[in-house]
């Protein structure tokens, strides 16, 4: 039994990374969502295996006294996963950016879609930031992964006891397309599967957006690169500058 908490801010590739790990090892996956606690507290005794996916609730979940014996973490550009964060929920009411429905988002003048993109402080919304991310894993895992070494050759690096609990896994999202080294970073968990099979989830391809947000990434001005260069270049010059921009 092995009991992962996926950990990560929105549009890194973290669906991706659960559905690898209960498709080619059976794992059940989770919601954080705190009305499900029950449910992860008995799967997480069960011999199966528990995925929790979190983007917010770390304390919640710690403060049930379930014990990990992984927590992972996806990289992303930040000037790739803002426009990506922007877009997921563009339609959703109960998100600060919200734009409108479907129809208005796909009839908006590109401009107007821009404009209202740039209003929002997005190195400082919570699920787009990864300083709350780091803050959060060294306040409960006591990793602090911005002093922390990182193999940029691999694309991932563990962090933590020999013994395997309280361990943190950190991969490149372009790394979760490549199958040697998402078997590596598997096979560092114990984790085996000669036939691993690879997926792609939750993509921009698959969104009703897609050729709008295209076309967005294209028309972002200079100001918006000139805005977040600090935060982006942190991440890439700590995680690895190959990083891929990725749409």
């Amino acid at each position: 039994m092995t009991n992962i908490l996926v950990f990560t801010p929105y549009r890194v590739g973290s669906t991706t990374l659960c559905n690898l790990l209960a498709s080619n090892f059976d794992f059940k996956v989770i919601w954080e969502d705190p009305r499900r606690l029950d449910t992860i507290r008995f799967y997480s005794c069960s011999e199966r295996g528990l995925v929790v996916k979190g983007h917010t609730q770390i304390k919640l979940i710690f403060d049930e006294g379930i014990i990990f014996d992984y927590l992972l973490i996806v990289i992303r550009d930040p000037y790739s996963m803002y426009p990506s964060c922007y877009f997921k929920d563009i339609t959703n009411r109960n998100y600060s950016y919200y734009y409108g429905n479907m129809e208005d988002v796909i009839k908006a003048p590109m401009e107007h879609l821009i404009e209202h993109f740039l209003t929002f402080k997005w190195d400082e919304i919570i699920i787009a930031n990864y300083e709350f991310y780091f803050s959060q894993i060294k306040e409960h895992m006591g990793i602090d992964l911005w002093k922390s070494g990182f193999d940029k050759e691999r694309g991932f690096q563990f962090y933590g006891s020999e013994s395997g609990l309280d361990r943190v896994g950190v991969i490149h999202i372009n790394k979760l397309n490549d199958g040697s080294a998402v078997t590596s970073f598997f096979e560092t968990m114990n984790l085996y599967n000669n036939k691993l099979l690879l997926r792609n989830d939750n993509s921009a391809k698959d969104k009703f957006y897609y050729e709008k947000y295209k076309n967005f990434l294209n028309q972002l001005p200079k100001s918006y690169f000139e805005r977040y260069k600090f935060a982006n270049d942190k991440v890439l010059e700590h995680f690895g500058s190959e990083i891929e921009r990725n749409i």
